[in-house]
């Protein structure tokens, strides 16, 4: 039986036969995939370098 908290690698992610059969009806490739991650990744990673300012609009805050 599988752990209910766990956590998947992108391998494990990628290796998923339904996940294979989405990615093939959807024309994408393991190659894209991790393209986007690493992208998202970087711009993750600078974005946590760079200081904000609260004004600067990129929080998430519900106004009433």
């Amino acid at each position: 039986m599988a752990e209910a908290n766990k956590e998947f690698t992108l391998d494990e992610l990628l290796a998923d036969p339904i996940v294979q059969l989405v990615m093939q009806r959807d024309g994408v490739t393991p190659e894209d995939v991790r393209e986007v991650v690493n992208r998202a990744r970087q711009a993750h990673c600078t974005n946590k370098e760079e200081p904000r300012s609260p004004s600067s609009g990129s929080d998430f805050a519900l106004s009433a």
